[in-house]
């Protein structure tokens, strides 16, 4: 009988070992069919058909992990980038590999390449280059070969010396040649129509797909029926070393910077090998996409005491039916839940703090959130500020409290960011703007924007101005622009699930906001480049811009100054504008993740 290793999901702590890890689908997996187990090559599940087959027949969820820029390459390379690990490649022809390359060190400026070698060699050939592996001290090596040929490479580069982690890759380092941007469009991922995207742009992979496909499950059926093979599934983290973690959210608006955020760190943690949970108080429903892997729990509840009281009691059974190892809280009310359904239990918890302390937006005054935190840090629970100087706000109010209030980056930067801000603009907007985005609220300070805007274009010509958001304030803020006579060069599109292409290309992005935690879409401008012009709020921009260095500060809740920085920046706008790598790494969701990991380990 022939034992199949595969494995449930994908973690980055795959990369800290020496294993060998292909992909199957049900096109590759003919040529295991008449092979021999001749080592400990694990497999993944390439393809979301033979996942969904193999999930049914044991009973066990398995993920879909390809090796291209929708699922793991962006976090092996990412990974490699920042661990320092040294990356060799083989695979596609000489002028397809040097355009990948060329790509791969622009996506990945600090990226190590030991070496590449292009997948058209003889066998006295491919030893001279298993040497090249072996000798250049290679950490990782990703082999495109096609299916049966890069595995044997694989095993043939280990028998001369290789030590370090390698991943089959079939024809990525191809696609990617074959495109400036992402092989796969944003819109394909989406809707998992990759098989028909690529028999479009591949169509000698059609015969694969139609023909083969059906072929090879029929064969696995039958083998499977006839006990001559045996499917193992690994798991990619060990089940007793997974983390339970539960998120506790009051609700989860679409539109609302903490929920985004908390949805990229869960979703970081579920590549991790964790097992993550929602329980949202309300009833709201979240859209955890990428990852399908997150459970969602609540019910529809009205607000007062006693639905504060009834969600504690829901959430503190959870907790234990579940056997929930991890707790993290967003927002006070949620905070509070959380306070109430741990008492006594062992699980660790971290109470999160987004908003500034003196925020409009912030129902309970000063005074009152001092007692809260206090009552939090009472049991054995931890609380997380989003910013430095929030932490510094926070522990004068409890002092008592210093050593266990920390301070965690949000979860900003993620792999999608550089796809989804590659996509079009949307229709109907000017094409030189000035961009701002955030919730329309009066802590925006979208009132402050529009009075400077409106003073500034009296003194000199300047760009249309977009508004992107949705929020209260949204009725009040058109009838400001009609006042000021701007209505015709002020754009409010509303809540846009991406606004990145708009960030991307706008002339420079404008913050007015009266009070931040953790600006995230100025974290967001700064990662795609685009010149920035904030407020100086007591906790967030200063820090963010590193006291001026990376942007232009103005004072805060002051329209003179902000119409004066508008003119400034519009004159400087071009010199500003470069994506911060060294500042916004810490807002990566992999570097966020391991501070929480940090925090729970103390």
């Amino acid at each position: 009988m022939f034992t199949l290793d595969i494995l449930d999901s994908y973690s980055d702590c795959q990369l800290d070992g020496a294993s060998s890890f292909s992909f199957l689908n049900f096109a590759s997996i003919g040529v295991l069919f008449n092979a021999t187990q001749e080592d400990s090559m694990a497999f993944f599940c390439d393809g979301m058909l033979l996942s969904y087959f193999l999930s049914k027949v044991t009973g066990q969820k398995i993920v879909r992990v390809s090796f291209d820029f929708t699922s793991i390459a962006q976090q092996v390379f990412q990974r490699a980038e920042s661990q320092q690990k040294k990356v060799y490649l083989v695979g596609a022809r000489p002028a397809e590999l040097d355009r990948f390359i060329d790509k791969l060190k622009k996506r990945f400026p600090a990226l190590l390449i030991a070496g590449y070698h292009h997948g058209y060699f003889e066998e006295q050939q491919a030893k001279r280059v298993c040497a090249e592996i072996r000798d250049a001290g290679s950490d990782i090596l990703i082999v495109g070969l096609g299916a049966g040929h890069q595995e044997r490479f694989i095993r043939q580069a280990r028998a001369n010396g290789f030590t370090g982690v390698a991943f089959s890759c079939g024809g990525f380092i191809r696609q990617e040649a074959m495109t400036p941007g992402y092989f796969y469009p944003t819109w394909v991922d989406r809707f998992n129509l990759r098989a028909f995207y690529r028999m479009y742009r591949e169509p000698h992979t059609i015969k694969r797909y139609l023909l083969d496909y059906p072929r090879n499950f029929m064969h696995l059926l039958a083998m499977l029926a006839r006990r001559k093979v045996a499917i193992n599934i690994v798991q990619s983290t060990p089940a007793a070393a997974r983390m339970r973690i539960l998120f506790v959210f009051k609700d989860f608006k679409p539109d609302g910077g903490v929920e985004r955020v908390q949805r990229q760190l869960a979703n970081q943690f579920c590549l991790d090998g964790q097992q993550v949970t929602f329980f949202i108080m309300n009833g709201d429903r979240a859209d955890t996409a990428p990852t399908d892997t997150i459970r969602q729990i609540g019910e529809p509840c009205s607000w007062g005491v006693f639905s504060v009281l009834n969600s504690a009691r829901s959430l503190r059974r959870i907790i234990r039916q579940q056997q929930v190892t991890h707790v993290i809280a967003a927002k006070e009310l949620a905070n509070l839940c959380t306070r109430l359904a741990t008492l006594g239990c062992n699980c660790r918890v971290i109470y999160t703090r987004h908003a500034a302390l003196d925020s409009a937006e912030q129902t309970l005054n000063p005074a009152l959130l001092a007692i809260l935190y206090s009552f939090y840090l009472l049991g054995h629970g931890q609380v997380v500020t989003v910013s430095n100087g929030l932490k510094a706000g926070l522990t004068r109010r409890v002092p008592w409290g210093k050593t266990r209030i920390k301070h965690c980056p949000n979860a900003v930067v993620t792999e999608q960011l550089s796809a989804k801000a590659a996509c079009p603009l949307p229709a109907h907007l000017p094409s030189n703007y000035l961009l701002a985005v955030g919730r329309l609220t009066e802590e925006k300070g979208f009132d402050l924007l529009l009075t400077a805007y409106a003073k500034a274009l009296s003194q000199r010509p300047l760009p249309d101005l977009v508004l992107v958001g949705a929020g209260p304030e949204h009725g009040a803020l058109h009838k400001q622009a009609d006042q000021l006579g701007i209505a015709g060069r002020v754009h409010f599109t509303g809540f846009l699930s991406n606004p990145y292409p708009l960030i991307k290309q706008a002339r420079f992005f404008v913050l007015s906001s009266r009070h931040e935690g953790l600006p995230t879409a100025l974290i967001e401008a700064l990662a795609l480049g685009t010149p920035v012009l904030a407020a100086d709020c007591d906790t967030g921009p200063r820090e963010l811009l590193d006291n001026g260095r990376l942007g232009i500060l103005v004072k805060a809740n002051d329209v003179e100054a902000l119409a004066e920085g508008i003119i400034q920046a519009l004159n400087h706008s071009d010199g500003l504008r470069a994506a911060h790598l060294e500042v916004i790494q810490q807002y990566t969701s992999q570097q966020a993740a391991q501070a929480y990991y940090h925090v729970w380990n103390q």
